[in-house]
């Protein structure tokens, strides 16, 4: 009977350390997705801050 609530025991407590692993993991992926965002956002700005200047650029020299 004790094995057994031994072995029980042991495998509660590897469930709980796989289900706090899990939770630990997906917070860092929350975390590395919301940056890659914030970078692509970026890139997205400065394609577009690029392009702008470029027209700009390209609208002064035609009307000269």
């Amino acid at each position: 009977m004790k094995k057994d609530q031994a072995r029980k025991l042991k495998k509660e407590k590897k469930r709980k350390e796989h289900i706090q692993k899990n939770k630990i993991l997906r917070v860092a992926q929350k975390k590395v997705t919301t940056l890659e965002k914030i970078a692509g956002k970026k890139h997205l700005y400065i394609i577009l801050s690029m392009a702008l200047i470029t027209s700009v650029f390209i609208f002064y020299t035609l009307r000269n």
